[in-house]
């Protein structure tokens, strides 16, 4: 049979000149032959897969998104996924980041892990406190935010503490809070609004850095601690938040700024607090002139401005 086999193509018609008991046993080979295929494939499409351990979860956000192999659009596709379909997220959340490793929860069975861009993602929720601390940041005012939306994101910060407390981003939560009252006093100071009002925000802030232990922090923030404590004292006391050597001599105090030039500063102050966080002492001393030029009593504008020189000394040093 072999010899007279020349190509595929002759194996029907050999197959048909075989006496019949060869025919039956080749008919019987091919159909194991098939059932052990299609066993095969079957097992190999119905095995679930396994759930990996996850740091987060979050819902696709748009109408198809595709899970690909690897951290880019130009490797394979896994399979799309469509809008509303839950994933979990296999890694850290690390916003910044333009992919994410997931997997997604299918009602038949889960996808293999793979990666999905993180635009297009929303809905995101976390038990573990580092990425839960980095979904937090998703709601996080812009420079341009006016002060209702500083609050509703100053009652997610106080939730967050609450939800997972004595945990570092519990005490980095506390922190920023505390900046962001101070900086609400102190625009409300600056506009002339009636102490009673803004030295809740004070006592709020007083409470929030009393919530955090000195102990567990590293330099750079013990120093940002330190410098809120200063300003909550000065907001206090009616003083500019300066070195003791540099205060000026006692002034009248200053007429109430116009709504429109509070919002000016207040923008301008955003943008100092902006250009602190990334590292551009420059920016941020300009920023708090032009607010200083505006509100010369803004106790933020001269606290920015004290903090840019500390931080030019110890550059010196």
């Amino acid at each position: 049979m072999a010899s007279t086999l020349r190509s595929w193509k002759d194996f029907p018609s050999l197959v048909l000149r075989l006496p019949f008991p060869q025919k039956l046993i080749i008919l019987i080979a091919l159909l194991v032959a098939g059932a052990a295929i299609t066993a095969t494939l079957t097992l190999e499409f119905s095995r679930p897969i396994p759930l990996e351990k996850s740091s987060a979860t979050a819902a696709i956000a748009i109408e198809n998104a595709n899970l690909f192999e690897d951290k880019s659009v130009g490797s394979n596709v896994i399979m799309p996924l469509a809008r509303g379909v839950k994933v979990n997220l296999l890694d850290p959340v690390n916003l910044s980041e333009d992919f994410v490793k997931i997997q997604a929860i299918l009602p038949r069975r889960n996808s293999k892990p793979g990666y999905v861009q993180t635009a297009a993602l929303s809905d995101w929720a976390s038990d573990n406190p580092a990425s839960a601390w980095a979904i937090v940041g998703l709601s996080r005012p812009k420079g341009n935010s006016d002060d209702s939306a500083i609050r509703r994101f100053l009652d997610q910060l106080k939730a967050f503490e609450q939800r997972f407390p004595k945990t570092p981003p519990c005490d980095q939560s506390a922190l920023e809070r505390a900046n962001l009252l101070i900086d609400l006093a102190s625009r409300q100071k600056i506009i002339g609004t009636p102490r009673e009002e803004w030295a809740r925000d004070v006592s709020a802030a007083k409470d929030a850095l009393a919530s955090v232990p000195t102990t567990a922090l590293a330099e750079a923030q013990r120093n940002e601690m330190a410098r809120m404590e200063k300003e909550i004292a000065a907001l206090e006391e009616g003083a500019p938040t300066t070195p003791a050597a540099a205060k000026p001599p006692t002034a009248p105090p200053a007429a109430p700024v116009k709504p429109e030039v509070a919002e000016k500063v207040r923008g301008l102050l955003r943008s100092a607090q902006l250009a602190w966080d990334g590292g551009d002492l420059n920016a941020c001393e300009r920023y708090a002139n032009q607010a200083l030029a505006l509100a010369p009593d803004s106790t933020t504008a001269k606290g920015f401005l004290f903090q840019v020189k500390q931080a030019r000394d110890a550059l010196r040093d």
